[in-house]
């Protein structure tokens, strides 16, 4: 384990870390509304939570592995490209190593990130309320969009976006819901 290439790695893509964060924790966040929204009107609580968290780890999962295959592939290319402009190998050096970092903090972080839906999960355990937990999960998914990169006017637009992405996800469960 090199510590100097994992360093690195952190610092280096530290954007791409972020964005992972946010778009795992929104699809958490989107798969706990709509499972709660849908499911919450039915009478087996332990039906309605245990079908939110699976959605949920069932999105982490998915996310790890996408991110495996995707960031691998990108950081390949990168060292390849890197390769032709120094006219030599880089395997085995620290440009690889944290390509290799990079790939695997990414997939780390894509994958714990839908988890923040279990709140989702959680405020509907402890209040019963399908209301609660989809305005609290709403409110979360606004948060979020302020924590992408850019000014102020890209946040408050990547906030809206997200809103509206969560708002009408959970108007279509709604209209799914049995009963």
């Amino acid at each position: 384990m090199s510590l100097e290439a994992l360093k690195l790695a952190l610092k280096q893509d530290k954007d791409t870390f972020r964005r992972y964060m946010v778009l795992g924790a929104f699809d958490g966040l989107v798969v706990g509304v709509s499972l709660i929204v849908t499911l919450g009107t039915l009478s087996n609580e332990e039906l309605v939570i245990h079908s939110a968290l699976s959605g949920i780890i069932g999105v982490s999962a998915a996310s790890f592995w996408n991110t495996v295959v995707a960031e691998s592939r990108e950081k390949a290319i990168e060292l390849k490209n890197l390769e032709r402009q120094m006219l030599r190998a880089l395997k085995g050096t620290i440009y690889e190593k944290v390509n290799n970092y990079s790939v695997w903090i990414s997939a780390l972080i894509h994958a714990l990130s839908p988890l923040l839906g279990m709140l989702i999960v959680l405020a509907y355990t402890l209040s019963e309320s399908t209301t609660l937990a989809t305005a609290l999960g709403l409110a979360v998914i606004s948060a979020l969009g302020l924590m992408y990169e850019g000014t102020i006017k890209e946040r408050l637009k990547s906030t809206a976006v997200m809103t509206v992405a969560g708002v009408l996800t959970a108007l279509l469960a709604y209209l799914i819901r049995p009963g």
